[in-house]
């Protein structure tokens, strides 16, 4: 019979992969990243999945968030922005209204909102755009004039894409 290795408790775990410094820096997730960044860690069970290390770290700092009443729904927010950090001083309980308001608050929301070149994936600049639709003739010709992609020359001048620009 196969003896079944006893599993270390989750707070031992997660001491194991912090990079503790001063109380005023970051703390460092030494751990494996999640697919957006943050720090996570195996809960121990089969089937009981991950948690992210900063909300494990404000739990193991304070008390679980399921147990304060009026916080169904709460994240715990980063007030350094850095997704590995698990210092228990730079996180704080919020909703997610508040995560985007402070989001917003330091500029750090992509936002479907954004057009033109506030938009960190635009190609073209506002006036490349203007010169497309001021532009006559046919499409193939108009891209090689201003220099942009036929492709995008199309998509302007039939109105799909820099509606906003005039």
């Amino acid at each position: 019979m196969r003896k079944l290795r006893q599993q270390k408790p989750l707070a031992e775990r997660f001491w194991a992969k912090v990079n503790k410094t001063t109380d005023q820096e970051c703390w460092f997730w030494t751990g494996a990243p999640d697919s957006v960044g943050y720090g996570q860690i195996n809960k121990g069970r089969v089937g009981e999945g991950m948690v992210r290390a900063h909300r494990l770290s404000w739990e193991i700092h304070n008390v679980p968030i399921q147990r304060l009443s009026g916080h169904h729904g709460a994240v715990v927010m980063h007030t350094c922005d850095n997704r590995l950090c698990v210092n228990p001083g730079h996180l704080r309980l919020g909703t997610q209204g508040d995560n985007v308001a402070d989001m917003d608050t330091k500029g750090r929301r992509r936002s479907k909102n954004l057009r033109g070149t506030a938009h960190g994936l635009s190609k073209w600049t506002e006036d490349q755009v203007r010169a497309v639709k001021r532009a006559t003739g046919p499409y193939k010709k108009i891209a090689e004039q201003t220099g942009v992609a036929y492709g995008s020359v199309k998509q302007i001048k039939r109105g799909n894409v820099w509606r906003h620009i005039e």
